[in-house]
């Protein structure tokens, strides 16, 4: 299966789980969409973490709120990490990603609204290094599970976000993949359009 075939199959199902969970008592916020910027840390663990450094990441996510308490997400970040192994070189973490957030605190309001959220999905991460011969870029797939909050008043928020992504890795000068582990803690400005 393709990898937009799985981020398309991954959006299907979180709108049909998002059916699941309408509560038609609930006054729910009508569907918008929501633009955040957002900077954060990256942090590797386990093998990912003997090889590559924390570092920061920045990038842009948005979201499309249904009427309901589902959100459906999509963001891009880019991290200026260096490979621990190969004499501290430089090289970018591309992730593109693709996923819903259930988020049960999702109200009509004017004051300010908590929603804490949990979610998931699924991208795609591209490693480019500055010394190809190195490290030739190269790009896996990637999925996500995801804990946070977001506070909401009209037109603008604050939100924060904990990623943690599994995603594979081909170590040079190997061809087998590996599968690593690591985390992605944002924080965001949320712009309702």
């Amino acid at each position: 299966m393709s990898i937009r075939r799985m981020i398309f199959a991954s959006l299907l199902a979180a709108g049909t789980a998002a059916t699941a969970y309408a509560d038609a008592e609930l006054s729910l916020a009508p569907p918008s969409i929501s633009l955040r910027p957002l900077v954060g840390a990256y942090i590797p663990s386990g093998a990912q973490h003997r090889e590559l450094s924390s570092s920061i990441l920045t990038g842009a996510e948005l979201g499309y709120a249904l009427p309901m308490p589902m959100r459906l997400v999509g963001s891009v970040t880019w991290t200026p990490s260096r490979d621990r192994r190969l004499s501290n070189e430089r090289f970018s973490i591309l992730q593109y990603d693709a996923g819903a957030e259930w988020a049960p605190g999702q109200r009509a309001g004017d004051g300010w609204q908590w929603s804490p959220f949990i979610g998931a999905g699924l991208g795609v991460r591209s490693y480019r290094s500055k010394q190809q011969d190195l490290l030739p870029t190269q790009s896996d797939l990637a999925g996500y599970g995801s804990l946070g909050g977001e506070l909401d008043r009209s037109g603008f928020g604050w939100r924060a976000e904990l990623r943690d992504y599994v995603s594979r890795f081909k170590e040079p000068p190997a061809t087998q993949k590996t599968t690593r582990n690591d985390l992605m803690l944002t924080a965001a400005l949320t712009i309702h359009m």
